[in-house]
Formats: C-alpha cells, structure tokens, sequence
C-alpha cells in the first residue's frame, strides 16, 4: 500500500494581487474506515469544504466555450493552434488562436468569453486581433519546438511531481509515503494542435505552480515556453 500526503495550496485573488493563502493537509489510509477513525481533523475537513467549493466554482468546459463562440469543436485548419486559457474562480475564459488559412495566410486571434453567471445574465465574448512583428510562420515554428505536438498532459507526469519516498510505520507494516503539491485553484491550459493529418491534445493546468517545486522537469519547462511566446510576441497573458 502506498500512503500519499497531499498539501493543498490555494490563494484568492483580488485585482489580480494574491490576498491570502491557506494550506490544508491530508493523508489517505488503508480504507475509508481507517480515515475516518485515525486521521478526522479540523484541517481534512477544512480540505474537504475547499474541494467542494472549487468544485461548485470551476470554469465552463471546452464545449461550452465553442458554442458560446460559435466555433468548431475540431480544429478548422490544416495548420491550427487553439491554447484555451480558463481562471477556475471567474466566469472569463481566453482562447489564443494561431492558424493558417486555406488561402496560406497566417492568422492570430484572441477570444475573451465570459459565461453567463445566472439566468438573467448572458454570455458575451470579444474578438481581439493581435500583433507582432515577428512572421506568424516563424512563431509556428517556435511553437512546434516546444514539442506541443507531443507533450503528454500533467496529469500523465504526476509520477514525477512528488517528493522522495518516505517510509514509516502503518498498522504494524512498513509503508512508502510521497510528499505531493497539489494546487487547488490557479489557471487552466489545454492546448490543441493540428499540423496536416496529425492531432494533439495536452492539459497543463496551474504549471507555474509546480515548476517552482520543480525546476528540473523537461515537461514543466516546454508548458512554460508555450506559454511564453505567446506574453512575449503577443504582449497578453502577462499575469
């Protein structure tokens, strides 16, 4: 049995400034009965109602997204990068877009949705054009150096996102522990790739986070450049 310690960490944002942190701890035992017998405090259940209201606040998903644009849930183009960009407390979504048309001209866009927050409400979007003054070829070709076209999701390099192994006691056994970050709010990339017949997909939520635990890791470093051809040729998503 492996025991995994979890250290939630989320902060509240206010004009864009970190206003307050709060860390909670959990630790997972052998059955639900062993949790709720050994291990119930103030801080799980504090955890607990953090998860909950994540949950109830998370960002719309993709799909809806597209349908509120009115754009294609496949990519369009045989040449097409969508980067979906989603804040997990807020209504508001971004959608970077770089593509070649079918009449060979490159193309960059920006969409800022917001989701309708109540029945009386509607949802609304903006189209932005951006600018740079580097060839819109040349910047695809800065995103395929990522390797975008085959990063695997974070979720699939969770194995590295942990601590060194730690053994101790359980019940009479031995058991291994691992020390693991998990944010619990921050913001969401996915990112979609068309070039010719082939497709990818890859989430890379709350990145940053765990790049700061660690540094090292190849996939952390290509979300990051992604990221940042986008803050340095297009000047947005700078915070």
């Amino acid at each position: 049995m492996v025991i995994e310690k979890f250290f939630f960490l989320t902060s509240f944002c206010l004009a864009g400034e970190n206003s307050a942190s709060i860390s909670a701890t959990s630790q997972t035992g052998e059955t639900l009965g062993d949790i709720i017998k050994e291990h119930i405090s103030m801080k799980r259940i504090f955890t607990i109602l953090l998860l909950a209201l994540f949950s109830k606040l998370s960002s719309q998903t993709i799909l809806e997204i597209n349908k509120g644009l009115s754009i294609s849930d496949s990519l369009s183009y045989q040449k097409e990068i969508r980067i979906y960009k989603r804040y997990s407390i807020t209504n508001a979504s971004e959608i970077f877009r770089i593509f070649l048309t079918d009449d060979k001209v490159w193309k960059v866009e920006l969409y800022k949705y917001y989701n309708a927050v109540d029945k009386n409400d509607k949802s609304r979007f903006e189209l932005q054009s951006l600018k740079t003054n580097t060839n819109l070829r040349l910047v695809w070709l800065y995103f395929l150096e990522t390797n975008i076209e085959v990063l695997p999701s974070i979720e699939q390099i969770r194995y590295k996102l942990r601590g060194k192994a730690e053994y101790e006691l359980y019940n009479g056994e031995y058991e291994v522990s691992h020390r693991e970050v998990r944010p619990l709010d921050g913001i969401g990339y996915e990112a979609f790739v068309k070039d010719g017949n082939y497709k990818h997909h890859v989430e890379f939520g709350n990145y940053d986070s765990y790049l700061r635990h660690y540094p090292n890791i190849d996939e952390l470093n290509f979300y990051s450049e992604i990221i940042s051809i986008i803050q340095k040729e297009f000047n947005i998503w700078k915070s």
